[in-house]
């Protein structure tokens, strides 16, 4: 039927090694096929098929033996074969106008569904692929958070100070300084300040009153200054009493026995950098097919 075709094509495809006996037992095989003895083809073929080593006698024994069984009506063999020969070559042409309108109309829709498959896994493959790329790149995000954290942790210098209670017992925001709070120490140091030197002043006022000579028609307004004077002094010594006690018992009750503070330090300038983990790049695969009457190039990253 093809048989010229099938020896040009082993005559060009340096890959292909076929014995004179293959060949022969191949052309008996046709010979059958052409004849409509298609039960005598099947037999041929399915008996040659296992001791093929040329990949085009191989190929045109599957369509021919597909071919075959789609006249004997037997669906799945034949789709058996035409699906075996698009897998070994994705880009096989079927000559149309040798073969009846039944053979080309199921080779038509074995090639359909065998392509509607390879492009479900090469979109399977991709998103595979792409799953690998996201998964390495947050392995590497990850990997350099961890590492500029071990930087900062390596640019940190902690120092522990031992705390005293006996300091804690001062005012003015002794304690809560030392206990790591130097807002609340700041606000007690000069609000008591501020009360001590209001009561010193009106101590002061109130000694200097009553180290005065007073006239007798003076006494009763010396009498009320003095007054004043001495319970101005009274509550804001109290006041101030008041809040230094205050901010004592607030030291002893928070009271830390050691506090930890964090310092920052520069590393040397001679260190080597610090790189993430991760896989080595990889160089681009570079494939090239060539074949009978057909030639790809393809390029993988």
């Amino acid at each position: 039927m093809a048989i010229a075709g099938v020896v040009v094509g082993l005559l060009v495809a340096p890959s292909s090694r076929v014995s004179a006996g293959e060949l022969q037992d191949f052309q008996f095989a046709e010979t059958a096929y052409d004849a409509g003895d298609y039960r005598e083809a099947i037999q041929r073929f399915e008996a040659l098929l296992p001791s093929l080593t040329s990949e085009i006698l191989i190929r045109r024994s599957r369509l021919y033996l597909a071919a075959a069984y789609v006249h004997l009506g037997d669906r799945a063999r034949a789709e058996r074969h035409f699906r075996e020969l698009l897998r070994s070559d994705e880009d096989f042409v079927l000559e149309e106008h040798l073969f009846s309108a039944a053979v080309v109309s199921l080779f038509r829709e074995v090639r359909d569904q065998v392509e509607q498959e390879r492009r479900q896994r090469d979109l399977e493959a991709r998103r595979r692929q792409e799953a690998r790329r996201r998964l390495a790149i947050e392995r590497m995000l990850r990997q350099r958070e961890r590492m500029q954290r071990l930087e900062e942790l390596a640019r940190e210098q902690i120092v522990e100070q031992t705390n005293s209670r006996g300091l804690a017992l001062l005012p003015f925001g002794v304690g809560q300084f030392r206990n790591g709070e130097p807002g609340l120490g700041i606000g007690l140091a000069v609000t008591e300040s501020v009360l001590a030197a209001g009561s010193v002043a009106t101590w002061a006022w109130h000694r200097w009153l009553i180290g005065q000579e007073v006239a007798p028609d003076e006494r009763t307004d010396f009498n009320d200054r003095e007054r004043i004077a001495r319970v101005s002094n009274q509550v804001v010594t109290g006041v101030f009493a008041a809040v230094a006690l205050a901010g004592v018992l607030e030291a002893q009750i928070r009271f830390k026995p050691a506090l930890r503070q964090v310092r920052r330090r520069e590393l040397p300038d001679d260190l080597p950098e610090l790189e993430p983990e991760g896989e080595p790049a990889r160089a681009p695969d570079l494939e090239v097919d060539l074949g009978l009457g057909a030639a790809r190039l393809r390029v993988a990253f």
